[in-house]
């Protein structure tokens, strides 16, 4: 933040805090899982993901249903004590992607906590949770430039 010309001047805990809503975090493959692990841990410093291609993994257990991983992260918000107006989640994989469909299953677990994620099929007015999901695409750095270029729209928006 001191380095590069950023949003905010404050670059205390609470600056960063308050200019939020100005900071992305978002990344492929494991940076896709990385992007999932942020959304937990530091939520207070950013409000926009963009996850790609990859679920959330506990790293403790490594080995949770999509339901079990959805109860985990709603609850881990809960207790941040967030609402669904203060994150926004874009996203994208393919139908053919072997470490997206998991992202899939645990997206539509999360859909069932309707006070923390609504997901919406065109943008964030309706919802705080984007999946755009390819039809075909694997798993490669084509197509996740092609998720991002459609995801960079909707961030920073509200």
């Amino acid at each position: 933040e001191r380095k590069y010309n950023t949003y905010t001047d404050d670059f205390s805990d609470e600056g960063l805090k308050a200019s939020r809503s100005h900071r992305a975090f978002g990344g492929f493959s494991m940076g896709g899982q990385v992007a999932w692990n942020v959304f937990l841990s530091d939520t207070d410093y950013f409000e926009y993901y963009m996850p790609l291609c990859h679920t959330y993994i506990n790293m403790k257990t490594r080995d949770m249903s999509a339901e079990d991983t959805a109860g985990f992260i709603a609850q881990n918000i809960k207790d941040s004590g967030y609402t669904s107006s203060d994150y926004y989640i874009f996203a994208a994989t393919g139908t053919n992607d072997e470490y997206g469909i998991p992202m899939v299953s645990m997206i539509d677990s999360l859909k069932k906590y309707t006070d923390l994620f609504k997901l919406s099929d065109t943008d964030f007015s309706s919802g705080n949770m984007i999946l755009y999901l390819a039809e075909g695409d694997f798993h490669n750095m084509y197509n996740s430039c092609k998720y991002i270029y459609k995801g960079l729209p909707f961030l920073f928006k509200n």
